[in-house]
């Protein structure tokens, strides 16, 4: 029984470490419009509250593999998604 209770507890305390964790990470983009770079299997924050309060969310999706072969399209888009 104490045994139970001592895993328990570890896991009710990492699950609130997490938490802690996620919240100060979501603040980095409170109220702010955000571009994620990211490769096309990746998605984010797609399908989950990630990034739910942040001003606005914009996507570039890049190839899941060798994207450094387009390392130059890459980097227009991202020029041109920051000058909007």
């Amino acid at each position: 029984m104490v045994l139970l209770l001592y895993h328990v507890l570890i896991w009710t305390s990492k699950i609130s470490l997490l938490r802690l964790l996620t919240l100060k990470l979501k603040k980095l983009w409170d109220k702010r419009d955000i571009l994620i770079v990211e490769g096309e299997n990746s998605r984010s924050g797609v399908g989950n509250d990630l990034f739910d309060n942040a001003q606005s969310v914009e996507r570039i999706i890049c190839p899941s593999r060798n994207a450094y072969s387009k390392v130059q399209s890459i980097q227009e888009a991202i020029e041109k998604q920051m000058v909007k």
